[in-house]
């Protein structure tokens, strides 16, 4: 079954590889290089009523940071917030210093291979 799944990343590379592996996974995906766009594109998606299965949402982002983003989104949407996939080149432990309720529940460390992606996909859509 293909999802809606909208990258967030202000690296072509990994916007590309990232897209690559979901595109090949049959997934429809959709990719902007900021958080403002991120922001613009999910408000978008909110009016059409098409959001996104997952949100694989980069922590460093050029203009603001993915958890800045994840705050604002948490404001719009509360209980109806898709799963976001936090991706980042620190480790789960180093992002430990952050509170545990700013982070979201998926995290993934940069580089990732497209075996890991594929895995927190079927844990988030439970295929």
């Amino acid at each position: 079954m293909s999802h809606y799944i909208l990258i967030a990343d202000d690296d072509p590379v990994v916007l590309h590889i990232l897209g690559s592996i979901l595109a090949v996974g049959g997934h429809e995906v959709l990719r902007v290089d900021s958080g403002q766009g991120c922001l613009e594109q999910l408000a978008r998606d909110k009016e059409q009523n098409k959001l996104p299965s997952i949100l694989f949402l980069d922590n460093l982002l050029g203009d603001i940071t993915g958890l800045e983003v994840l705050a604002k989104l948490r404001e719009s949407f509360g209980e109806d917030l898709m799963p976001i996939v936090l991706l980042s080149a620190n480790t789960k432990a180093e992002m430990s210093d952050y509170d545990v309720d700013v982070l979201p529940e998926y995290f993934l460390e940069k580089p990732f291979t497209s075996e890991t992606v594929n895995s927190v996909i079927a844990q988030i859509l439970g295929t």
